[in-house]
């Protein structure tokens, strides 16, 4: 509970969003879905800055692969027809594979990249597929590989008041295949482990594969084996 909560912020625009995050007289953080803001017990928290209002909310196919927006849910991404091929299949696999129909509701594709726990159904998939996240600070946008972003906790790689904006996902080299498994005690419960993998193939060989893993440990994971 955050009991010292006294103020609920609704901006409309990413810039006052951000301008609201900076002060430095009092703590605010960001709500989306509101699934992470619920586990917080940070007392010293005095806002919560709202991105409801904020053009976040989308699915595009675009000339180099996909962009989804920071505050679409996973049941959105799960649902989507905008989303195919076998990129589409593994982001729409892992999001259904999200808690309940009520939790994807809830959780936000950018809540659930960046607030991240070790059971985040998301991160795996996204990782396997090369993906990136778009940030805005300071009126300026940035590109973080997720590579990047989880080489140490998100909060270490983002700047004071800045806001993941969408995430972008390349496309997949011809002859790719996908594939996403979450084992867990229940179909609702959490993740014991969730597995993602791509693997392109040339001439009838794997030449790029990519294994990602969650859940069994603090951060999601590419699994490497270096062969000699």
């Amino acid at each position: 509970m955050l009991k010292n909560l006294a103020n609920y912020y609704f901006p409309r625009s990413l810039d006052d969003a951000g301008s609201i995050l900076s002060e430095k007289q009092t703590k605010n953080v960001i709500i989306a879905g509101g699934t992470a803001v619920s586990l917080l017990r940070d007392q010293t928290i005095d806002g919560l800055v709202d991105l409801k209002y904020l053009p976040l909310v989308f699915i595009k196919e675009t000339v180099a692969g996909y962009s989804i927006g920071a505050m679409t849910t996973a049941q959105e991404v799960f649902q989507s027809s905008a989303l195919s091929g076998p990129v589409g299949d593994l982001i729409r696999k892992a999001a259904g594979n999200i808690g309940s129909t009520l939790i994807r509701n809830s959780v936000t594709v950018g809540g659930n990249l960046v607030s991240v726990f070790p059971w985040s159904d998301l991160p795996p998939a996204f990782l396997a597929l090369d993906a990136a996240v778009v940030s805005r600070h300071e009126k300026r946008n940035r590109t973080i590989p997720l590579m990047k972003l989880y080489s140490t906790h998100p909060r270490n790689i983002l700047k004071h008041g800045e806001i993941v904006t969408e995430i972008k996902i390349p496309k997949a080299s011809p002859n790719s295949a996908t594939a996403f498994t979450k084992f867990s005690k229940t179909k609702n419960d959490y993740a014991i482990v969730d597995v993602a993998v791509r693997i392109c193939l040339k001439n009838k060989k794997v030449f790029e594969a990519a294994i990602a893993l969650s859940a069994i440990s603090k951060l999601p994971m590419r699994a490497r084996q270096l062969i000699a």
